[in-house]
C-alpha cells in the first residue's frame, strides 16, 4: 500500500512540475558583449570565465551580437515573462536565454523521470534547497 501511494503521490506532483516548471529552470541571465560574435571570444571576458556563449540578434540594434552566460550568473534563473509568477528579470545590458538546467543537468522539470527524481530529493532532504529556492 506504502508504495502505491509513492507512485500515485510522484505521479500526480511530478505532472503538475512539468505542467508548471518545464523548461523554466533552463533560463539564465546572459551578459551582453556588443560588437563580437562567440567565435570571436575567448573563455575569459572582463577577468571572469564565460561558462556559455549564445549568438542571438540585439533586441535594441537588431546586429547579431554575443551573450556569455558568466559565472556569477550561473544559479540565477530569470522569467522571460509573467507567465507563471513574476521571477526574475535581467538588468539592462543582460537577456533572459536558455542555458543549462542547474546542478549539471540533474535538477529539471522537462521530463517525468527527472521530475520524479527532483521530488525524490526534496522528499528524503538531501539537496532540496536549491531547489526549493
Amino acid at each position: 500500500n506504502v508504495l502505491l501511494f509513492c507512485i500515485f503521490f510522484f505521479t500526480i506532483f511530478g505532472i503538475f512540475g512539468l505542467n508548471i516548471f518545464m523548461g523554466i529552470l533552463r533560463n539564465r541571465c546572459f551578459t551582453e558583449v556588443a560588437g563580437k560574435t562567440c567565435a570571436d571570444l575567448t573563455a575569459s571576458i572582463d577577468g571572469e570565465y564565460a561558462l556559455m556563449c549564445r549568438d542571438e540578434l540585439s533586441p535594441t540594434s537588431g546586429v547579431g551580437t554575443a551573450y556569455v552566460l558568466l559565472a556569477d550568473d550561473d544559479e540565477q534563473a530569470c522569467a522571460m515573462s509573467k507567465m507563471h509568477w513574476e521571477g526574475y528579470f535581467c538588468p539592462a545590458g543582460q537577456m533572459c536565454l536558455k542555458g543549462r538546467n542547474p546542478n549539471y543537468g540533474i535538477t529539471h522539470f522537462d521530463n517525468i523521470g527527472y521530475a520524479w527524481l527532483a521530488i525524490f530529493q526534496c522528499i528524503t532532504l538531501e539537496g532540496w534547497t536549491p531547489i526549493m529556492y
